[in-house]
């Protein structure tokens, strides 16, 4: 199951109705390498070539990126505001926290952009197999010489908050409920996907073994076993 930066929504909320986004996990990022690096990343890419990358994307539409910033392990996500109400994701991938010469290092490059790839194509195989609330890429971006200065997807804007921003804590008077739905949403997922001895699936020139491209073991501990056993 993807558990990482803006596809993993957290529904904590009581309320019928999204109370917003929240933007906590970067503001409170301490000084050190992490914060760094998300500084220098932010001051290299190019958001104005952003902006009109999205805009062509939409026949001219003219568009700003608004300026919260939600960050993930890997990636910086901006929400880009399109002038007829309509908002994407911007996910944006930034370079390993161990390197400052990605651009000399061709297999790293191959490595980040295969990954990006891989990412967007799962996206929409969830997408197209399950009734899993998943966003539409619309746009995808892999390599690091492009105009924007990064490898990015651009995606619809869901709502709801990652686990980062919150904190990754289920509050106890939707522990249940949350749980409850996580584990249909694994149940949703094993459906199409059956453990036997189908080969690999084959989608856009990558190869997946049925199920197990979409969980980890950590993933499926996060469950509680009883919720997962009422489905």
């Amino acid at each position: 199951m993807l558990l990482s930066d803006n596809i993993y929504y957290l529904e904590l909320s009581a309320q019928s109705a999204f109370s917003g986004y929240k933007w906590d996990y970067y503001v409170s990022l301490g000084e050190g390498p992490n914060r760094t690096r998300v500084q220098q990343f932010l001051a290299s890419t190019d958001w104005v070539a952003l902006q009109q990358y999205a805009a062509k994307q939409r026949g001219g539409t003219s568009c700003e990126v608004l300026p919260d910033i939600g960050l993930g392990l890997n990636h910086v996500v901006r929400i880009i505001k399109f002038a007829d109400g309509l908002h994407w994701i911007a996910r944006l991938q930034m370079p390993p926290l161990e390197t400052q010469t990605l651009a000399t290092d061709a297999g790293l490059v191959s490595r980040s952009e295969l990954r990006i790839k891989s990412e967007a194509t799962v996206i929409g195989l969830v997408r197209d197999c399950t009734n899993i609330l998943t966003p539409k890429v619309h746009a995808i971006e892999t390599r690091w010489d492009c105009q924007v200065k990064a490898p990015f997807m651009m995606m619809d804007c869901l709502p709801g908050n990652v686990g980062m921003d919150l904190g990754l804590a289920v509050p106890e008077r939707v522990k249940s409920s949350f749980f409850k739905e996580l584990a249909r949403i694994h149940v949703s997922l094993l459906a199409p996907l059956a453990i036997n001895d189908d080969p690999p699936i084959s989608i856009a020139g990558f190869n997946f073994l049925p199920f197990f491209f979409c969980f980890s073991p950590k993933d499926i501990r996060a469950v509680p076993k009883q919720y997962v056993h009422s489905y």
